[in-house]
């Protein structure tokens, strides 16, 4: 008999493969960057973050979160704080999106 052979698992909660999981997703992500004091764009998936002195930051959500700022400790502040509430990482900057090759500079 193989270890665990006979036990079941109890995922205490999962998204993933229901039906309505992308809405609950969506409804869970916009509650979060209302809360957040973000201006959610009608019908998109675009949130923009107004800071002082014209600084801003714009969240693009499609599969990834991208991120484009005009201040980079506006930039950190929005970033931990998704950190905290998400499971999420930063693996690097973005090469390319949506078959766009992003140039920085």
């Amino acid at each position: 008999m193989v270890k665990g052979e006979n036990m079941v698992f109890k995922l205490l909660k999962s998204l993933c493969g229901l039906k309505h999981s992308p809405r609950a997703w969506n409804h869970k992500i916009d509650a979060y960057f209302l809360f957040a004091k973000f201006e959610i764009i009608t019908l998109t998936t675009l949130y923009i973050s107004k800071g002082l002195r014209n600084s801003f930051v714009i969240i693009i959500l499609y599969v990834d979160i991208i991120l484009a700022f005009s201040d980079f400790t506006l930039l950190k502040g929005t970033k931990n704080n998704l950190f905290k509430k998400f499971e999420i990482t930063d693996p690097c900057e973005i090469q390319c999106f949506l078959g766009i090759q992003v140039n920085h500079v």
